[in-house]
């Protein structure tokens, strides 16, 4: 971002803006757009918190209520719709650190295949991942 405000003379906000925050400020944007209100992909828990965390000022309305997957074939960590998988409790090394330009965890992703194999192993949820024709998009 710095260097391409520096070569083009452009703020780096307005490098950061999005097409559609750019779009939707224009005289057009302001006559034409529209903004969803309601969200069918995600179960209410999470479109809660997605609402609540990037449009404070508008609240989505659930438009699907019912899981996709039968409770009987989920892992106890997947009970719920939404779900936090902390690393804290592994003390510092489960912290993020900056390797050249970017920041790893090897903790946290260690944690996370580690969920993986053991969501795998288990047949119900195994099962019906295998047995899924839908592919909804997004």
């Amino acid at each position: 971002v710095n260097l391409v405000a520096e070569r083009t003379a452009i703020s780096k906000r307005e490098i950061k803006r999005s097409d559609f925050e750019r779009v939707f400020t224009t005289p057009y944007g302001r006559k034409a757009g529209a903004r969803l209100k309601t969200q069918y992909r995600m179960l209410p828990p999470i479109g809660q918190l997605v609402s609540e965390v990037f449009y404070p000022d508008l609240t989505l309305s659930a438009g699907r209520t019912a899981p996709e997957i039968d409770e009987q074939c989920l892992p106890k960590e997947l009970n719920k719709p939404l779900a936090w998988i902390t690393t804290d409790s592994l003390g510092a090394a489960a912290y993020e650190r900056k390797e050249a330009s970017s920041k790893i965890n090897p903790v946290e992703a260690d944690a996370i295949v580690r969920l993986l194999e053991k969501w795998h192993a288990e047949d119900n949820f195994r099962q019906w991942l295998l047995t899924q024709q839908m592919h909804p998009v997004g």
